[in-house]
């Protein structure tokens, strides 16, 4: 007597993952640095506004220079 053959496909069912892995995984990686560089050049820019926008308590141009190898503190022992 012979032995019954059970077709069984056990194999889940193809995916998009699975079929289209290299290619989603790349575009993941993509947009993941293309967010970074846009919340990075965002950032820059907000902090350059904000440097020039900073108000500055004194001009350092009319300061007299310190000649080399004296101290900063005249004052201070």
């Amino acid at each position: 007597m012979p032995i019954p053959v059970l077709k069984l496909n056990l194999a889940p069912q193809p995916t998009i993952w699975r079929q289209k892995h290299l290619a989603l995984g790349w575009s993941a990686i993509v947009v993941g640095a293309l967010c970074l560089i846009g919340a990075l050049a965002t950032w820059g820019l907000r902090a350059n506004q904000a440097r020039k926008l900073a108000p500055r308590p004194f001009s350092s141009a009319g300061m007299p220079r310190l000649r080399p190898g004296s101290r900063k503190n005249s004052w201070s022992s």
